[in-house]
């Protein structure tokens, strides 16, 4: 069973993880809406993946007169919700 307490600070935790993200993004002069190549450009992938990613609705993102948009905010909280764990931290789980 979950603590709805332990939800709670999990959530909080996100939140200012992805606010954080949110501000490193704009410091770096990123646009409020963000544009493939941006994205690729973030997670080091090609724009034919994020295409893909598009095609699949992976990401979260908007159309703006017909262009593909993402909005910065909900891309710093996909990549903070989306972290996984460092090697050297899984290595110790499965030990």
């Amino acid at each position: 069973m979950i603590n709805t307490t332990d939800q709670q600070t999990d959530n909080t935790v996100l939140l200012e993880k992805a606010r954080m993200m949110y501000d490193i993004l704009k410091a770096q002069g990123y646009p409020p809406l963000l544009n493939a190549e941006h994205i690729a450009d973030l997670v080091g992938a090609s724009k034919n993946t994020v295409q893909q990613w598009i095609y699949h609705r992976r990401l979260p993102y908007v159309k703006v007169g017909g262009f593909v948009r993402f909005p910065i905010a909900e891309i710093a909280f996909f990549l903070v919700n989306n972290n996984h764990q460092h090697q050297d931290e899984h290595e110790t789980q499965l030990d």
